[in-house]
């Protein structure tokens, strides 16, 4: 478990979970408060960082927080989003942690649409949360 400084929460608000759907093939989907999936646990246990994609065959919805207790004004439900994270292996909490560096990286294919600037992400990008400060512009020197 990790302690932070609640105002730094808000800030991952994309990878901090408020619920889970279960869907009929037995995928378990971790999804953000905006309900944009970005993780999926198979039932073999591998789980998958993924992107925006439609979740179907939904047979069960939890959600772990509400609005009016939000993980960013509660140090409990903070730890507890974090447990879900730790419990799945999504590895973000170094975020949390103060003076921490990281980012995501979005990996997209080529040809899509949103590289181009066309139009919104049309294919299926890798997706890295990564703390390594080494790893953001070439070892911290902007281009």
């Amino acid at each position: 478990m990790i302690n932070t400084n609640l105002k730094n929460a808000a800030k991952y608000r994309p990878v901090i979970p408020y619920g889970k759907w279960t869907q009929l093939n037995g995928d378990q989907v971790l999804f953000n408060r905006g309900y944009t999936p970005f993780a999926v646990k198979k039932p073999s246990g591998e789980v998958e960082i993924c992107d925006h994609f439609w979740v179907k065959n939904i047979v069960n919805s939890e959600h772990f927080w509400d609005d009016w207790e939000p993980p960013w004004k509660s140090p409990e439900i903070l730890q507890k989003c974090c447990q879900i994270l730790d419990d799945w292996g999504v590895v973000i909490s170094p975020r949390f942690e103060r003076g921490a560096v990281s980012h995501i990286v979005y990996r997209h294919d080529d040809w899509c649409t949103q590289l181009n600037g066309k139009s919104a992400c049309n294919c299926e990008p890798d997706i890295e949360f990564d703390a390594n400060p080494e790893t953001i512009y070439d070892g911290g020197a902007a281009r």
